[in-house]
């Protein structure tokens, strides 16, 4: 250890004492000490990054050092938040605050952190006592009044992960200009407080501590129930289907299991695959806890729904804000059946149309103008195309539901009804009880058009080319590549941009025909450029947290063709770089034609563009 120390250079080593005196984990000073000995560049990766307040709070590798989630990063967290809300709300200590946690290693401590941090301020918390899914907490925020709320949480991410999440007041996640406050505050209180650490006496006492999980439970289920069911307690109980369930070894089962109670399905409608079923951090069956990684990831539940007869799966991800949905293809075969896993823009499809469809009957003197749905601007325009078949209003947002988050909260406020809302990686906001994703209601709201479809003889996937033959087919191909070099990633996005954006895109090399592509126009939210805006400014506002650039292109030679998007963009929470794509065809255009030209392109983007051999990324299916 002495030879360690000795060998380094006098900024990892200020940097490595900080850390030591100011980590009051043992474990986690252990871990940094013997890093010291086995792994230098390791150790000057953590020590001399910070992690970045980022995507609605933090997001990171569990470990010691500044660039991990530790017990110290956490306290400097909690201390900066708790800095900037008592600037942003003079009347702090007579609000509140949320705190929620996962399943997670470190979640239920961390939560207890963040919690000890605001009671010693003076600050009521509202402390779940249990796991919760993450809607919990922008639920109670707006139903207890709170100033805000934490979730502990990395989602979907791999066990080695957690993750802290920020909402506001309005129960919409943090956005600018409160997250570069809050990060500021952070670096403002590096040192940690007298008390920090100190919450052994924390207990819940009914006055400074409270629980709030069984006055949110029945409230959540009470308001998820009046707002979004629609078939009735009768009709669901007699539902001809019964359906396979996997919380993903997150905190799912509980809850999901009570709103489908609420709902009026029986007892026997959910088959929970029991391996699956209860929180368990280490995600033993899965090596991601990702259900949009599809197939791979629902090998449990395929095999189970095979086994009981059932035709549909629904699969929640680990803090229970995201749903998959998977139906067999055909009911008759022998196990192992054959699965299709239906993509987010496909159940937002599915999902968005029942919402809608559902909202307009049983308000059918509401103006059609006051209904709104809104879509981040990577997904689908499934919703543009119902919006203006049906008369409703549709809103396109930044990606991420922080920005719909807050969007329909400022629509609520001026008297009008958010119906639903989504974003292409599987999370849907069903109603406006939770301005967030939320996989609960989404489940039981997916368990109703089930139920609707299958009692009509029909199933989900012949519903939903229904839906696309009268709306127009919206064929889409999205995917990502690992990028775990961040200056290589740049190298990209800057060789795009450098001399110039690109007009046109060869042929793919060795194909036939080499079809190449015109670039209609670009966006570049990066840089705030819109090439198809008469102004070429970017109707949303140029974003410094990573890289998103746009094209529109149409084969050359083509004049009245549909055109295709392809979004790039990098992932605020994984070391990803995504692509996105989208071609929509006029209603009764079949989509085979639609799918081979979108395909094509984003071969020719991935080759011409991306050089993920150039750049050393690796597909996603490699």
């Amino acid at each position: 250890f002495l030879q360690a120390m000795q060998n380094m250079d006098s900024k990892l080593k200020l940097a490595f004492d900080e850390y030591i005196l100011l980590e009051q984990n043992v474990t986690f000073r252990n871990e940094l000490i013997n890093l010291a000995q086995s792994s230098p560049a390791d150790l000057a990766k953590r020590l001399l990054n910070r992690m970045e307040f980022g995507t609605a709070g933090l997001r990171a590798r569990i470990g010691a050092g500044f660039a991990c989630m530790n017990d110290l990063t956490l306290v400097q967290t909690g201390q900066g938040l708790f800095s900037y809300m008592q600037a942003q709300f003079p009347d702090l200590t007579k609000r509140s605050i949320v705190v929620g946690f996962d399943g997670r290693h470190h979640s239920d401590r961390w939560a207890r952190l963040t919690a000890n941090i605001f009671r010693r301020k003076g600050v009521k918390v509202y402390l779940y006592s249990a796991v919760t899914p993450t809607p919990f907490v922008p639920f109670a925020i707006r139903r207890l009044g709170a100033a805000a709320g934490v979730m502990v949480t990395a989602s979907h991410n791999p066990k080695e992960d957690n993750g802290y999440k920020v909402y506001w007041d309005n129960g919409a996640q943090i956005k600018s200009p409160h997250d570069r406050g809050i990060a500021d505050a952070i670096i403002a209180n590096l040192k940690p407080w007298e008390f920090s650490y100190d919450f052994d006496d924390l207990k819940h006492d009914g006055d400074q501590v409270v629980d709030p999980l069984a006055e949110m439970q029945a409230a959540y289920y009470e308001a998820q129930t009046e707002q979004l069911r629609y078939n009735g307690t009768q009709a669901n109980s007699a539902c001809p289907v019964r359906v396979v369930y996997t919380a993903m070894h997150g905190v799912g089962t509980r809850y999901v299991t009570s709103l489908m109670s609420s709902f009026g399905f029986p007892d026997n409608f959910l088959i929970s695959v029991p391996e699956q079923a209860w929180p368990d951090p280490e995600f033993p069956t899965v090596r991601f806890p990702n259900p949009e990684e599809g197939r791979s990831c629902l090998d449990l539940a395929c095999r189970l729904a095979d086994k009981e007869g059932c035709p549909v799966i629904l699969a929640n991800d680990p803090d229970a804000d995201r749903l998959a949905v998977a139906e067999v293809v055909d009911a008759g075969a022998s196990a192992p059946r054959p699965w299709r896993v239906f993509t987010g823009n496909e159940t937002a499809a599915l999902l968005g149309w029942w919402c809608l469809t559902s909202f307009k009957r049983r308000h059918p003197q509401m103006p059609a103008e006051s209904q709104h749905m809104l879509f981040s601007t990577v997904s689908s325009r499934i919703l543009a195309a119902l919006a203006r078949r049906e008369g409703a209003q549709v809103h396109e947002t930044l990606t991420g539901f922080k920005y719909m988050g807050n969007e329909a909260h400022r629509l609520l406020g001026a008297g009008q009804q958010v119906v639903f809302a989504f974003e292409e990686a599987i999370g849907f906001m069903c109603g406006s009880a939770v301005l967030d994703k939320d996989g609960v209601s989404a489940a039981a709201v997916c368990a109703e058009l089930v139920n609707r479809v299958y009692s009509e003889g029909k199933t989900l996937a012949a519903k939903l080319a229904e839906i696309y033959a009268e709306y127009g087919w919206h064929v889409t191909n999205n995917g990502y590549f690992f990028a775990h070099d961040p200056t290589e990633t740049k190298a990209m996005f800057a060789a795009m941009r450098d001399p110039a954006y690109p007009t046109q895109l060869p042929g793919i090399d060795h194909a036939d025909p080499p079809k190449a592509y015109d670039v209609l126009s670009v966006r570049d939210v990066s840089l705030g450029f819109d090439s198809g805006q008469p102004d070429r400014r970017c109707v949303f506002p140029a974003s410094s947290g990573g890289e998103m650039l746009t094209l529109v292109c149409r084969p050359v030679g083509v004049t009245d063709g549909a055109t295709a998007t392809v979004t790039l963009r990098t992932s605020g929470t994984e070391p990803k770089l995504k692509w996105y794509s989208e071609i929509v065809g006029s209603p009764g255009c079949g989509p085979e034609p639609l799918r081979h030209q979108l395909d094509h392109l984003i071969r020719c983007v991935h080759q011409h563009l991306v050089r993920p051999e150039l750049h050393g990324f690796k597909r996603m299916d490699q």
